[in-house]
């Protein structure tokens, strides 16, 4: 008799392992039909693909956007850095690409250690059990519980609007920069035209 939980298991391997259908099933105790059957009915293939592709497909979209971005600024012969705008999206685009990498990093270890532990359970399995315990605290590592997280969100983001501020800054003596510039060739077309009248 099949349980829900070896289909639940088998839906996991499939989706967190490398392993093959036939592997799957040895592991699972069903017959590969079982399993293809459960594939085909669920749609499993499909949805691992979708799975695997997403992460990189989004960061690929967002380094494409920070590219357009960097080309227009490169572009720009009277202004060649970022508006204050254009230095807010290209902040929130790199964070934003920093956390998809991270989950998905945490995503791979976990898959890696999946795998390794149906390699320990097959061939010792008397240090299953600590090796777990052991997988489990690394993982943690990688997700800190809710209140570090918070805090080192906190943290980041007033990192992130001091650098802001100072950006701000810069920008603003950079404007004022423009305008005497701007001011002195004003300026000096007005005496070049003087000068030519007088004479």
């Amino acid at each position: 008799m099949i349980s829900p939980e070896q289909k639940e298991q088998a839906r996991r391997l499939y989706f967190q392992s490398k392993l093959t259908r036939p592997q799957i099933a040895a592991i699972i105790g069903v017959t590969p039909r079982t399993l293809f059957d459960w594939i085909r009915e669920g749609d499993w293939k499909s949805a691992r693909n979708a799975a695997a592709n997403a992460p990189a497909l989004i960061t690929e979209h967002y380094y494409k956007q920070l590219n357009a971005i960097n080309q227009t600024i490169l572009e720009r012969r009277d202004r060649p850095y970022p508006t204050k705008d254009e230095a807010e999206i290209m902040r929130k685009l790199t964070l934003t690409i920093k956390q998809i990498k991270l989950r998905h990093n945490i995503a791979e270890t976990t898959e890696i250690f999946t795998l390794f532990s149906n390699y320990l359970r097959k061939t010792k399995p008397d240090l299953m059990q600590p090796m777990l315990n052991c997988m489990s605290n690394y993982l943690s590592t990688l997700r800190p519980d809710p209140a570090k997280l918070i805090n080192n969100q906190y943290n980041e983001e007033q990192e992130a609007r001091a650098d802001w501020e100072q950006y701000i800054y810069e920008l603003e003596i950079q404007d004022d920069l423009d305008q005497i510039h701007d001011s002195v060739i004003k300026y000096a077309d007005q005496m070049a035209l003087q000068k030519e009248v007088l004479l």
